[in-house]
């Protein structure tokens, strides 16, 4: 099935349209062999498709031990950093994202990471307060 939607994603010039087309066609759940369309489109910077497939319930963008947020952060998308982090189903505080960042001097995800961490509702304030 997902050779299928590689070969129709190169194919078809990977727009968030032909990723749609193809679920709607093929009538596939895009959140199969564990969530591999979401994290495909987030290691190869595909934001639109992202957006889209963060649409879908059966989708959850943080399979995997979040590899899609892992795969922005390493390779610098920020635009797919934040609209992750904006997922409620995503950890803010996994560190394999935070390391990747740094590790590729991704200043600006760094600094979004921090952020998103420590602002009043993230989940480091919170650990304090509740412990």
């Amino acid at each position: 099935m997902f050779r299928l939607f590689n070969d129709r994603w190169v194919k078809e010039g990977r727009t968030a349209d032909d990723v749609r087309r193809f679920f709607e066609e093929t009538k596939a759940d895009p959140s199969t062999q564990n969530n591999y369309a979401i994290r495909w489109a987030a290691y190869n910077g595909h934001a639109d498709v992202v957006r889209l497939l963060l649409e879908d319930p059966r989708v959850d963008p943080s399979a995997k031990n979040n590899d899609a947020l892992q795969y922005a952060c390493s390779r610098g998308y920020i635009d797919i950093v934040r609209l992750l982090l904006a997922d409620p189903r995503i950890d803010p505080s996994d560190q394999r994202a935070l390391r990747s960042a740094k590790r590729n001097n991704h200043t600006e995800i760094i600094n979004l990471l921090t952020e998103h961490q420590f602002r009043l509702d993230g989940p480091e304030y919170n650990k304090n307060i509740i412990t």
